[in-house]
Formats: C-alpha cells, sequence, structure tokens
C-alpha cells in the first residue's frame, strides 16, 4: 500500500511538472526521461511474490525515491528559472542538486550492498 501511494506521488508530481512548461527543451525542463521511467516502473512484476522485503525491492525504492527527488528539483528549479527570474541561481540549483543526487545514491548504495555481502 506505502509503495502504490509513493508511486502515485511521483506520478502527480511528474505531471504537475510537465504541465507547467513543455516547450523549453533543456533538460531541466523537460521531465519526460524521469516520467517515462516513474510510469514504466514493471520490474517489480518480474521478481517473485516474497513475504519479505528483498534486496530487489531495496534497489527499486532507491530507484523510485532517486526519481522522486529529480522531479522534485527540476520542479523547483523551473519555479526559480521561470517565476522568480533567476537563472544563474536556478543553474546553480541544479548543478548541486545533481551532485547531491548523484552523491547520494552512490552512498546509498554502497552501503546497501555492503549489508548485503555481511549478512
Amino acid at each position: 500500500l506505502a509503495s502504490n501511494i509513493f508511486v502515485t506521488s511521483v506520478r502527480s508530481i511528474a505531471f504537475a511538472s510537465v504541465q507547467q512548461r513543455i516547450v523549453d527543451a533543456s533538460p531541466t525542463k523537460s521531465n519526460s526521461p524521469a516520467m517515462t521511467a516513474a510510469s514504466n516502473d514493471s520490474f517489480t512484476e518480474m521478481v517473485p511474490e516474497t513475504n519479505r522485503f528483498s534486496l530487489a525491492d531495496v534497489v527499486n525504492l532507491l530507484g523510485i525515491v532517486t526519481i522522486f527527488l529529480s522531479l522534485a528539483q527540476s520542479t523547483l528549479s523551473l519555479y526559480v528559472y521561470e517565476t522568480l527570474d533567476r537563472p544563474v541561481l536556478s543553474r546553480r540549483f541544479d548543478r548541486a542538486s545533481f551532485w547531491a543526487t548523484l552523491g547520494g545514491f552512490c552512498v546509498a548504495l554502497a552501503l546497501l550492498m555492503a549489508a548485503t555481502v555481511a549478512g
């Protein structure tokens, strides 16, 4: 149930951010890759049903969280760029968010791998 609610909220943010302004072709303003990834989350259908939270579920959840953060960051950056008319701040926020998201994803994946190997 919690997973379905989370996926639904990610899709809602994806559609809301796409509706803001689709004419810009910049990667910051186009959420179609993230929206496609969130909409086509069919990986969990290939995993056998269990009563436990498996490694595949954790990796899938990590990917969904990364997509959610990317969509939220992109929406906020677009707001700063368009509404506040601060393109330099938007660009800095994009770069900082990219490195923070990449670093957080790599650290979380490394910790997950270490926990899996350890036990």
